[in-house]
Parts: C-alpha cells; structure tokens; sequence
C-alpha cells in the first residue's frame, strides 16, 4: 500500500510571503551597489519655488523697501571698487612698487584655440568641461594618458563638493530600486553606505591641453574624447576660457554631475602601480604613470614612451641624488660607460671633482672626459702604504686592517692578538713599512723589564697573519703595497679628474686594494664636492666569493655607510644581485640596464619601485612578469631610473657620449703628475725642514711639547705624559703612536720603574732629543 508523501516544512501558506513583505512596504534587492539613471546635478524645485515666493511678495507688499535695497546694492558696486583703488594707491605711495600697465601673460582668441603669449614659449589652449555625465563613467586615466600625444601637457581639475545623501534620495538621480531602498534605510545607515563608497560628491570636471602649435591642439580634443568616450564633454569657448584664467578660477561654474568617491578613484584618482593595465606586455604600467619634472643638476637623457618609443622632457639627477648613493648596475662595460661618462661630464661642468676607482683596465679612458684627466696604476705610478693611516685614528685604522687582512689569510684573524699589538706598533711608527711588522716576543720581554719567555710558538692565527703580509711585501703584491706611500690619498682627492686602476692580477689582491683604498677615503674629511665613483667593485660582491671569510657582508655594508657618510657616492656593477641586500639598500637611487638574469631582474625591481605592495594601503596584489621582460629586451642607450623624490620608474633615453680625449699609450698622462707628488704647499711651504718636524708630522706641535715636558721633569710615564697633553688641550693625540714613533727616532729613551710590584713604563729625553728641540725652537724664531 502506497504511503502518501507529505510536506516536511509544513502545509503550504494560504499567501505568499512575498507579498506580503511587499506589501510591507520593503524592497528585495540581490545588489545594493549604486546604481545610477542620471548624475546631474539639479536645483530642488521646491527652494526654487520657494525663493521666487518670498521675491514676489516682497515686491508685491513693500515695494519701497526692494526699491531702497536695489539701490544700496547699486551703490556698493560703483563705489567699492573705487575704494579698493584708493587703498592700494595710497598703499603704494611710501613704497618703490610701481603698477604694471599690462598684464604679464596676454591671450588672444583663435579658431578653436586660445593663443597665449608672454610666459616661455607661445602655446595654444583648449578646454573642455564635463557638462553631463553619463550613469556609467567611461574610460580611464590610464587610457586617457595613452590616448594623449606625449608631446602636449595638459592639466586636469576635478572640483568636489560634498552633498547630502537625502538629496539623492530625494531628487530620483538614481535607479527606482536603490532609491527604495535607500528611503528604507535610517539616516545613520544611509551615511555609512555612502562613507564606505567614499562619499557622495557634487563634482565638475575640466580638462586643459596645450601644445606649441595650433595644429597640435585641435587633436587634444579628439584624443581626450576617444580615450574617455563621454558624450558631455563641451569646450569652453575661447573667451570664457581667458576670463578664467585671467581671474585664477578654472572652476567658475556650479557642479555638474553626482559621483562617489570610489568611482571618481576607480576612473580618475588611480594609484600609479595601476595604471595603464592594458598596455603591451613588455611595458610595465608603472611607465605611463605622469613623470613630474624638476630642473635637474645633471641632465642624463629625454624620458621616452617605451611603448613607443617618442621623447619627452629632460631628465636627470640632483646632486643631493648622489650624496645619498647612486647605484648604476646592468648591461656591458660599453654601456655602463656611456652612462658614467655623460655623469661625469656634467658633475665637472658643475665644478665638482671626481674619483674613480676601478680594476677594469678599459675603465682609465674616462680620464679623457677632461682635458685634465688623470689616470694612474697601482703598482706602476704609486704604492699604497697599508701601514700608513694617513690621519684615521690609528685604534680604528689597525682593528679596519686586520679585517682586511682575513681576506689575503683566509681565516679569521681576531686571537692574532700578539700580530695586532705588532701591527699596531708599526702603525704608530707612521713611517714604517710592511717589513717592519715582526713579532719579536724576547725584543718586547726586554723592553717591558720582564724575564724572556722560552720556547714561544706563534698562534695559527698569528703565521697565517704573518704570511699574508709576507705576501704582500715580498710576493705578488710587493710591487703594490712595499715602500713608502708616494702619493697621499688627500691629493690625489684634490685633482680634479683622477682615474685609479687597483688592479694587480689577483682576485684577492684586487679586493685587499680596494678594500684599502675605500678605508682610507672614508677616513678623508667630509666633502660634498667630492664624487666618488667605484666601477667593478669585487670587495662588496659577497655571494660570488670563494674565499673563506665570513665577514665579507658585514665588511661590505661598513664600506658603503662609510664612504656615503664621507661624501657622493656611484657604483657601478655588471650583477646587483651579486652584492649584499644590506649594502645595496643604502643607496637612495638607482639607475638599470638591460638585465638578463631572473635573479638581478627580481632584486632590481624594488629599488626601481616596480614592485606592486601586496598589503597595507593597497587592497589587491599582483604578479607580472611585465617588468621583467621589458628589462630584458631593452635596447642600447635606454636605461631605467628611480630616486627618492620620483613616485615611479623612468624609463629615459641617454645622452650621446661626449668626446673622450686620448691618452698616451702607457695609459697615463705624464704632464699633469708632478701636480699630485708636490708636497711643499701650504702654510708651511718655504719653511726648513727640522728633525721634530720629519718625526711628529701634523702631530709636531704635540711633539715639541712632550720634550719640553720631558726636558723639565724625568722619568715620566705614559699616563703622566697624557694627563698633561689632556690639561694642553691635546685631547684628540694618540700619545702613544708618538711616544712610539720618537723612540723610533732615538729621541727618547724607554725604561721601566716598578712600585708595589707593579711594573710601569718610564721616558727620558737623550741628547738628540735636546739638539732637536733646540733646533725646532731656533728655526721657529728666525722665520
């Protein structure tokens, strides 16, 4: 027997529900997004109506009264102005101001076109305003960019006022079903809808381009247009458009159309990461964002279209660019050189000086951007002393040294101390060589007053440290590091134009060179004017290194805070993913050629801003690999560019290469050399050399007066000899580099007194130390 099947929710309703909300006086909707069926701007009948109410009968019953107020009103328009000319006439009167008969930009109308004269160039200008929007706003910025000829400027206002949402809701602008439901919706419910659609707006739009020729202009119409297919744009006609920009005041007019902010975001306020969406696959949309010009201090090229490819303005960099760290990376040596070469030529135009320091033997024809370009080799022309502090504090300088010196030992070299106080000895010395650092355990047990050790065995550390220096002055790196420094580092940084080649042969030898050569430039005094430029810098590449030395990156970001500390600062590298993240983040600004691997493509992109955020203020990520083919197709003479003061990446065409001059087959100009290894100049040119002079250096002032001290009391300590140099004002001397170094000259004599069975170090004056004095004193008062 069949069952018979029931309803299980129960027996059907004698209505519909749906009715019955309907007749409720509720409204279903799936979508309470807004919905527009005309945006204009109207004014309510029931003010107009009511004004022209309270017009009517004031004339009707007081006639007197609308007669006197018309008057009072007449009178203030004719003598209001009269006043203002009084006022600033007899303002004026004490003053050296005088009033301009004519204004200082004229405008003259024209077919379709306002000609405008007397501020540059002559331009001609079309205006069109958005009399009547469409319900659904067309097109957008990005589109309207692209549409646009690159060669014409335009401005664009968008004039907002904020209305009420009543009115909306009021006047029937929007579709019947979401006027429903927001007459459904409470007054605080209704403005949250609008505030998380970002405001309801009364707004007005007006578009300007301009162009140097009237032909030009007549097309900004059509493009604007075709880009944002709207049929209420109008142009404004040619007198309209004088009158306002005579008064200052584009948006004269009332509002025309209602929108919401998200809309007015979506079709106008765009972010520059999300424009130009749908343009070639090889063109990042960060590139059609509008690129705001600035007068650069050195001009690099034109901005170009990398879409196609047609010029715009001058771009270029500002020397505040550089004093926080321009890093120049991609491409061959060719094309690196074309970049740094035009940025030369334009910091010397300015009166700055330049310093390179490569190990790419090609890289010494920059020399010849200047007729007096310098280009020295090391190891051939001068030798760099790594002994030699050359004025860096010299605790700094030997704790600097020994982190050099793990690259060339190849292990780390910190319990080396007996080598460290060896080092540091020779440091002191000032005029001491690599052959002088020895570690002679007996020689310093009988300076010191103590019993000779027996059997001393040197650390691992120590002879491997010991090694590394036997290297340098008797291997491979003798012909670059042994001897006395011949040229200064402070005047070679004073040519205007100086080219140093670092390179010995070595890979690690080239590093040790220029980790030295940057350690004591750092040590120069700050200076603006001086630009360093670092080509192939293989001491900060740290993920391409096979040594074993695990401080590289640590020692790479130093070196880089140091010389950007010290003054401008460009480096320029074939792979940037090759260097420390560390090191590379200090730089503020970045200059891109064409890169072919995926791994410097992705560690660019952030230092060129092409990467979208993910999170924060953006509500959307997004992955392309846009940014990336275009680096990689990019074509000779086209570069990337970002810095701080730019919110997105340029893409510019380069500056020809200016004319590099020849220099002579050794590579190096022989005439302008003698300026560097002169050394009798300044306040002390033409004064006798003394023995006190030769031994303190720029510490002879210091010098003199501890033999004086010495000359009167004796024996003295080393602590007696600094607290009274400290009570002289000599704060800032290492007391004992120069007790080192007049020992060294047999001007002193070191001995050793013990008190409660400790054992201290004593000084006494020798009879050398007597003549010298007296000679220095004798020299001073006859000059």
């Amino acid at each position: 027997m069949t069952k018979k099947r029931g309803n299980i929710m129960g027996s059907e309703p004698a209505q519909d529900p749906m009715d019955q909300l309907e007749a409720s006086g509720m409204t279903i909707t799936t979508d309470t997004e807004i919905r527009w069926d005309d945006r204009s701007v109207k004014l309510p009948w029931d003010y107009a109506l009511g004004l022209s109410l309270v017009i009517m009968i004031t004339v009707i019953q007081l006639p007197y009264v609308t007669i006197f107020i018309t008057g009072i009103i007449l009178m203030l328009m004719l003598v209001l102005p009269l006043i203002q000319n009084y006022l600033e006439t007899r303002s004026l009167d004490d003053t050296s101001w005088y009033r301009v008969p004519d204004p200082d930009v004229s405008y003259s109308e024209e077919k379709k076109s306002l000609h405008c004269r007397g501020l540059g160039k002559e331009s001609h200008l079309i205006a069109l305003n958005m009399k009547k929007a469409r319900p659904i706003l067309q097109g957008n910025l990005s589109k309207l960019l692209r549409g646009l000829d690159s060669s014409h400027g335009f401005l664009m206002v968008a004039d907002l006022f904020p209305s009420d949402s009543k009115q909306v809701a009021r006047d029937g602008v929007v579709t019947s079903i979401i006027e429903r439901y927001l007459n459904h919706i409470s007054s605080s419910q209704r403005k949250t809808y609008f505030h998380a659609r970002g405001g309801l707006w009364r707004s007005q739009l007006y578009f300007v381009g301009h162009s140097h020729t009237e032909s030009d202009v007549r097309l900004v119409e059509g493009q604007v247009k075709g880009s944002v297919p709207d049929s209420g744009f109008r142009r404004l006609k040619e007198k309209d458009l004088g009158q306002r920009l005579e008064e200052w005041d584009l948006c004269s007019s009332s509002p025309t159309f209602f929108a919401t902010g998200k809309e007015l975001a979506e079709w106008l306020v765009q972010l520059p990461s999300e424009l130009g969406p749908e343009v070639g696959s090889n063109v990042p949309g960060e590139f059609i964002a509008p690129i705001r010009s600035r007068s650069d201090d050195y001009p690099l090229g034109v901005v170009v279209n990398p879409e196609t490819l047609k010029t715009g303005p001058s771009v270029g960099l500002m020397h505040s660019d550089l004093e926080r760290g321009l890093l120049l990376c991609g491409g061959d040596w060719r094309d690196r050189k074309q970049v740094l070469s035009v940025l030369i030529d334009q910091i010397l135009a300015k009166g700055k000086k330049v310093l390179v320091l490569t190990i790419n033997d090609d890289c010494q024809s920059l020399a010849g951007v200047s007729s007096s370009g310098l280009a020295v080799s090391l190891g051939k022309d001068f030798v760099l002393n790594p002994v030699d502090s050359e004025g860096i504090p010299r605790t700094q300088y030997v704790s600097e040294l020994l982190l050099l010196l793990e690259t060339l030992a190849g292990t780390n070299l910190s319990p080396a101390a007996d080598f460290e106080v060896a080092l540091s000895r020779v440091v002191a010395l000032g005029n001491g060589t690599l052959a002088d650092v020895v570690i002679d355990p007996e020689h310093e047990s009988l300076q010191e007053g103590a019993v000779p050790p027996q059997n001393v065995r040197l650390s691992k550390s120590s002879a491997l440290a010991l090694d590394a220096i036997k290297r340098l002055y008797q291997g491979s790196g003798a012909k670059a590091f042994y001897g006395t420094q011949t040229i200064s580092l402070s005047r070679i940084a004073s040519h205007e134009l100086v080219v140093v080649n670092l390179a010995i042969g070595a890979l690690d030898l080239d590093m040790f060179a220029l980790d030295l050569m940057s350690l004591k430039l750092s040590g120069l005094a700050k200076e603006s004017d001086l630009v360093t430029v670092i080509d192939m810098p293989e001491h900060l590449v740290t993920n391409k290194s096979t040594f074993r030395y695990t401080k590289r990156g640590v020692m790479a970001e130093r070196i880089v805070r140091r010389l950007l500390k010290r003054g401008p600062l460009i480096l320029s590298v074939n792979n940037p993913s090759a260097l420390m993240w560390d090191a590379a983040d200090a730089f503020g600004s970045c200059i891109a050629l064409r890169l072919r691997e995926s791994a410097d493509i992705a560690y660019v992109s952030d230092l060129l801003s092409l990467d979208v955020v993910g999170t924060g203020i953006h509500s959307k990520a997004r992955q392309s690999s846009r940014e990336g083919s275009f680096l990689r197709v990019m074509e000779r003479g086209y570069a990337l560019m970002s810095h701080e003061q730019a919110k997105t990446c340029m893409p510019f065409k380069i500056a020809p290469e200016p004319g590099l001059r020849t220099l002579s087959n050794e590579g190096v100009d022989m005439l302008p050399r003698p300026s560097l290894t002169k050394t009798d100049d300044g306040p002390e040119a033409g004064k006798p050399k003394t023995l006190l002079a030769v031994v303190g250096g720029r510490d002879r002032a210091s010098v003199k007066e501890i033999l004086k001290l010495l000359t009167r009391y004796e024996p003295l300590t080393e602590e007696s000899v600094r607290r009274f140099l400290n009570a002289k004002g000599h704060t800032e001397v290492d007391i004992e580099a120069i007790l080192a170094r007049l020992e060294n000259a047999s001007l002193i004599l070191r001995g050793s007194e013990s008190h409660a069975g400790v054992s201290y170090k004593n000084y006494r004056i020798t009879m050398k130390g007597s003549m010298a004095l007296r000679q220095s004193e004798e020299v001073g008062s006859e000059v």
